[in-house]
C-alpha cells in the first residue's frame, strides 16, 4: 500500500520506558545534579509523576511534577525546571485541562529559551503544537512543529522529531490538504520505528486512519488502521482506543452494522487513552443516527455534549483560541439537534425540542460570554505591557497590508498567542462562578413583544432548521441541506450585488427558509433573525416574499429585520434621544493629500481619499440634531483622537471610512483611519476593539463591506460587528458589500432621520423606513439591500 518499514525486528528492542504520552506527547529525563539533597528530592518526585501518570492518576501525576519543577528552579537546574514544567504541561494535555497546560508549557518554553537548554525546548515546542491541535489551531501547531524541526531539533531525539513530522501530519489533514499530510504521516511513522517504538508509532496509524476515513480513503484507512493493529499484537498489547474507533467507523461506512456496533462499544470499553471518550461517543452518534436509531443517537450526542461542556470550563478564555476550538466540537451540537428535532417532530416531544434549542443557544452563547462586558470584566485587569504588546500587533497587520512578507505569519502568530495568554490570565475562570444560566428559551419568550418573533437557524452539510419562537413557544421547521443552502444564497447575493436580480431566485429562497413555517409566525410584523452558516452572506431585505401586479414584494416590505449575536445576549435597551454622537470621516489617507503635514515618501498602506464622506458625517449630524456631537476628519481622525472620544461613550458612533482586510484571523476587516507623522496608516481591528469596552448604544459603518468576516461553526460571524457586541455595544449597521458613495451618504441620512423621529422604535425600524424610501424612490438595489443590523435589543 505505502512504504512502511518492517516492524518484526524492533519489537526486542528497548522503548522509552519514560515516553508520557497525550497523543504524542514527550516527557524526558534530565541528567539530575549529584550528591544533594534537592536532587534525590527531584528525582523521588519524577519517578513518582512518571508512576502516577503510568495509572492514569493524572491529578497526582501533574502535582509531582509541578513540585519537581520547584524544587529544580530553587537547586538552579533550569533545564530541569523547563522539563518537569512540559512535564506537568503534558499531563494536564491528557486530563484536556488546556487553560493550565497552554501556561505550563508557555513556561516551560520561556525558561528553557531563557536558559538556552535545547533539549526541554524541543519537547516543549513537541506538546505546544499537540496541544494547538487539540485546541483546534491547526496552522498554529504546523508553524510551531516546523519552527521546532528547523531550530533545535537536532539536539532531540529521533523519536521526537518523529513525532515532530507527525503533529505536522495530523494538523495539516485538519486544514483540508490531507494528500499532503501523507507523507508527513508515513515519515514520521517510519521514524518511530526506526527509533524503536512501535507502540507510539501504532498510535499514529490510528490517528492516521481516522484522518483517512473523514476523506473516505477506505483503503488508505484500512491500510493504516490494520497496520496498527497488528503491531499492537505484536507486541502482546490489546487495541487501543484510536483504532478500535477507526475500525468502527470503517465497518460502518462498508455497511456491516452489526462489527461497528460491537467495535463502537469496545472503543468506549477500553481503557483510557489520547482518544476523547467524548468524540468515540459522537461518532457512535452518528452512526446510530445513520442507521435511524434516533433514540441511541441521542443518547450519545447527550453524553458527548456532557463531556465537552466540562472541558469547556477549562478552556483557554481568550477569544481565538474559544472559538476555534468550539468550532471543532461543533459535530456534536450538530448530531444533538439532527437527533433530537427528528425524534421531537416525530413523537412530538416538546422536552426534547426545548432540549436542542437551549443546546444550540447555550453554544453560541458560550463563544461570546467572555468577551462582551461584566461589572468585573476582565479588561480591567490587563497588565501595561499587554497594550505594548497590542501596539506592536498593530504595526504587524499594517505592514501585513501593504508589504506582505513570508515571515509575517508566524510573527503574528506568537504576538497573538502573547495576548491571549495574558487575556487568559486575565480573565481567569469565569465559567466556574455562573451557576446554572438561565433557559434560552424562557430568555428569549420574556424578552420578545407580540409583534416579535425570532427565526433561529442551524445550518449543517446533511440536514438544516430553523426553530420558531414567539411568547406562546417554539416549534423547529426543516431546511435544506447546507450545501444547497449555500449554493443558493451565494448565487442571490452576487445577483443583488450585480444590481439586477430577477424574482425568481429570490422567491425560491424565501420558500426553502420559511415554506415550512407556518403564519402563525410569518405574520409577526418583527422578525429577529438568528444566522449560521452562509446566511451571514444573504441579504434578507431582498427576498421576495410575494408577488402581486405591481412586481416583487420583498421582505423587508412585511417585516422589520435585525440579526440577532445570542438569544441568551437579548436585553430590552433604547438609543437616548438626545445621545451624543461620534462620526470620524473623510481621514487622511495617502501622502498626496494636501492636508497631509508628515514625512513623505513612504512606502507603506495609502488609499484613496473619501471626499464625500465630511459632507455625510455633516448631514447624518444634522438629521440626528443632539445637543452632543463630535466630527472627527483629516488629522483628528487617528486612531489616539478616535479611542479619547469614544471613551466618552457617545450614544452613536459613526465610522465613514475605508475597511480594508488585514492579515490576522477569520478575514476580519480593519477599520481605516488617518496617517500619522511618519506616514503610517491607523488601523482600528477586532483585537483593539474587544480590549476597550464602551457603553455605546449603536456602531454605524458605513464602510466598504464592513460586516466581512469567517463564519465558524457554534460561534457565528467573527469581524467587527462581533467586535464592537464584545465591546458592549448594543447594536452595529453595518453592509455586506460596497455602496456608492453618493447613495451610502442619502441612504445613512435617512436613517437618521428615521431614527431621531423615532428613537424608542429602535435602529431595526428606522433601518427598515430607510429601505422602504429608497424603493419608493426606485433607487437600485445594491444599495438598500446591502445594509444589515446586529442587535442585542429585542
Amino acid at each position: 500500500m505505502l512504504p512502511l518499514k518492517p516492524t518484526c525486528a524492533l519489537i526486542g528492542s528497548t522503548l522509552f520506558a519514560l515516553l508520557l504520552s497525550g497523543s504524542s506527547r514527550n516527557a524526558a529525563s534530565p541528567t539530575l545534579p549529584n550528591n544533594s539533597r534537592a536532587a534525590a528530592e527531584m528525582k523521588r518526585l519524577y519517578e513518582e509523576g512518571v508512576r502516577q501518570y503510568a495509572s492514569a492518576e493524572y491529578s497526582g501525576a501533574r502535582e509531582a511534577f509541578l513540585q519537581a519543577a520547584d524544587f529544580a528552579h530553587q537547586a538552579g537546574d533550569e533545564s530541569k525546571a523547563a522539563f518537569d514544567w512540559n512535564n506537568a504541561g503534558n499531563t494536564s494535555i491528557r486530563t484536556m485541562q488546556f487553560g493550565a497546560a497552554l501556561e505550563e508549557l508557555k513556561h516551560a518554553q520561556q525558561i528553557a529559551e531563557s536558559a538556552g537548554t535545547l533539549r526541554p525546548l524541543i519537547y516543549t515546542l513537541n506538546n505546544l503544537a499537540s496541544l494547538y491541535i487539540k485546541m483546534g489551531q491547526f496552522n498554529k501547531a504546523v508553524l510551531t512543529a516546523q519552527e521546532a524541526l528547523d531550530g533545535p531539533a537536532g539536539h532531540a531525539d529521533a523519536a521526537t522529531r518523529a513525532l515532530l513530522l507527525c503533529e505536522i501530519g495530523e494538523a495539516t489533514a485538519e486544514l483540508k490538504r490531507f494528500d499532503e499530510a501523507v507523507p508527513y504521516y508515513i515519515d514520521g511513522i517510519n521514524g518511530l520505528l526506526d527509533a524503536g517504538d512501535p507502540n507510539m508509532a501504532a498510535t499514529v496509524l490510528g490517528a492516521f486512519g481516522t484522518d483517512s476515513l473523514k476523506e473516505r480513503r477506505l483503503d488508505l484507512a484500512e491500510w493504516a488502521l490494520g497496520e496498527g493493529l497488528r503491531l499492537l499484537e505484536m507486541m502482546g498489547r490489546n487495541a487501543s482506543a484510536s483504532i478500535l474507533r477507526g475500525l468502527a467507523k470503517m465497518k460502518g461506512l462498508k455497511g456491516k452494522p452489526d462489527s461497528a456496533a460491537t467495535l463502537f462499544q469496545a472503543a468506549l470499553d477500553a481503557p483510557p487513552g489520547p482518544t476523547p471518550r467524548w468524540g468515540i461517543f459522537a461518532d457512535r452518534g452518528q452512526f446510530r443516527l445513520d442507521s435511524g436509531d434516533l433514540t441511541g443517537a441521542l443518547a450519545d450526542y447527550r453524553e458527548a455534549r456532557r463531556m465537552v461542556t466540562r472541558i469547556r470550563v477549562d478552556m483557554v478564555p481568550a477569544d481565538q483560541d474559544r472559538v476555534t476550538f468550539e468550532s471543532g466540537l461543533s459535530d456534536v451540537l450538530e448530531g444533538l439537534v439532527d437527533a433530537g428535532n427528528q425524534l421531537a417532530r416525530q413523537n412530538g416531544d416538546r422536552a426534547v425540542l426545548r432540549e436542542t434549542f437551549d443546546a444550540a443557544e447555550q453554544d453560541r452563547l458560550w463563544s461570546l460570554r467572555s468577551l462582551v462586558p461584566t461589572p468585573n470584566d476582565w479588561r480591567k485587569r490587563l497588565p501595561e505591557h499587554y497594550w505594548e504588546l497590542l501596539a506592536q500587533f498593530q504595526t504587524l497587520e499594517r505592514t501585513g497590508t501593504s508589504q506582505p512578507k513570508p515571515d509575517l505569519e508566524k510573527q503574528l502568530m506568537r504576538l497573538g498567542t502573547e495576548l491571549q495568554q495574558i487575556e487568559a490570565n486575565a480573565a481567569g475562570n469565569p465559567a466556574a462562578d455562573e451557576g446554572t444560566p438561565e433557559s434560552p428559551l424562557d430568555h428569549v419568550t420574556s424578552v420578545l413583544d407580540d409583534e416579535s418573533v425570532l427565526l433561529s437557524f442551524h445550518i449543517s452539510k446533511t440536514s438544516s432548521w430553523v426553530w420558531a419562537v414567539d411568547r406562546r413557544g417554539v416549534d423547529v421547521y426543516p431546511l435544506p441541506p447546507g450545501k444547497q443552502l449555500e449554493a443558493e444564497t451565494t448565487a442571490f447575493a452576487r445577483a443583488v450585488r450585480d444590481g439586477a436580480p430577477s424574482a425568481k431566485p429570490g422567491a425560491q429562497l424565501y420558500r426553502d427558509l420559511f415554506g415550512s413555517v407556518p403564519d402563525r409566525y410569518l405574520h409577526h410584523t418583527s422578525w429577529r433573525l438568528e444566522l449560521d452558516g452562509p446566511l451571514y452572506e444573504l441579504p434578507f431585505a431582498a427576498l421576495v416574499a410575494a408577488e402581486d401586479s405591481r412586481g416583487p414584494v420583498y421582505l423587508i416590505q412585511r417585516a422589520v429585520l435585525q440579526s440577532v449575536p445570542g438569544a441568551l445576549l437579548l436585553k430590552r435597551d433604547t438609543i437616548p434621544a438626545d445621545g451624543e454622537l461620534l462620526a470620524i470621516g473623510d481621514p487622511i489617507y495617502n501622502t498626496a493629500d494636501s492636508r497631509y503635514r508628515g514625512t513623505r515618501g513612504g512606502s507603506g498602506l495609502m488609499l484613496p481619499r473619501l471626499p464625500n464622506t465630511a459632507a455625510e458625517i455633516d448631514a447624518c449630524a444634522h438629521a440626528w440634531n443632539s445637543p452632543g456631537q463630535a466630527l472627527l476628519t483629516g488629522k483628528t481622525a487617528q486612531p489616539a483622537a478616535v479611542e479619547a472620544a469614544m471613551r466618552r461613550s457617545p450614544a452613536i458612533v459613526h465610522f465613514a471610512t475605508h475597511v480594508i482586510s488585514g492579515p490576522g484571523d477569520f478575514h476580519s476587516g480593519l477599520i481605516a483611519l488617518s496617517l500619522d507623522s511618519d506616514g503610517a496608516m491607523g488601523l482600528l481591528g477586532p483585537k483593539d476593539i474587544v480590549a476597550r469596552p464602551i457603553g455605546t448604544k449603536l456602531v454605524v459603518m458605513n464602510g466598504c463591506h464592513s460586516s466581512q468576516g469567517q463564519a465558524l461553526p457554534s460561534a457565528g460571524l467573527m469581524g467587527l460587528t462581533r467586535a464592537w457586541i464584545g465591546a458592549g455595544v448594543s447594536a452595529v449597521l453595518a453592509t455586506q458589500w460596497d455602496v456608492e458613495d453618493g447613495e451610502a451618504k442619502s441612504f445613512i441620512t435617512d436613517f437618521y432621520r428615521a431614527l431621531r423621529a423615532a428613537p424608542a422604535r429602535g435602529a431595526a425600524f428606522a433601518l427598515r423606513e430607510a429601505q422602504l424610501s429608497a424603493i419608493r424612490d426606485g433607487k437600485g438595489m445594491p444599495g438598500w439591500a446591502a445594509y444589515s443590523l446586529l442587535s442585542r435589543m429585542p
